[in-house]
């Protein structure tokens, strides 16, 4: 019976700890990815570009603008304690998005993400805004 206590100690110990260390690095600080050299300032800069009906599946009845689709990520991250807004680019594809996952359900994110594409000079294609909303 000894063998047996000490053995549900370790595991119950081992789930705490493992718990404790997850919560803990939820709230750590991300690395930037190496060659994002991207700054929200020059997102915001394309505020009023309205997003194509084409290239818009968000839910909500907001203005299809940039800048209403920037709003909605930050409003979204405000919410919550933890900072769960990204922007990063790779290959000329970048996106600025905003996903939420709950503890207890973490196989089932959601996601908003501001998708755009730029060129080899860093510039903004302002036809490439799309608006996606992942369940």
């Amino acid at each position: 019976m000894t063998k047996t206590f000490g053995m549900g100690i370790a595991f119950v110990v081992g789930i705490g700890v493992g718990v404790i260390c997850q919560w803990l690095s939820s709230y750590g600080e991300i690395e930037p990815v190496t060659g994002n050299n991207l700054p929200l300032e020059k997102v915001l800069n394309y505020a009023n570009v309205q997003i194509s009906d084409d290239n818009y599946a968000c839910e909500g009845k907001r203005a299809r603008t940039v800048g209403a689709v920037v709003a909605s990520l930050v409003e979204f991250n405000a919410r919550h304690s933890r900072n769960m807004l990204s922007l990063g680019c790779s290959e000329g594809i970048c996106t600025l998005s905003y996903t939420d996952c709950k503890p207890s359900q973490i196989h089932e994110c959601s996601s908003r993400i501001l998708k755009f594409h730029t060129d080899t000079a860093g510039k903004i294609d302002r036809s490439t805004f799309s608006c996606i909303d992942l369940p």
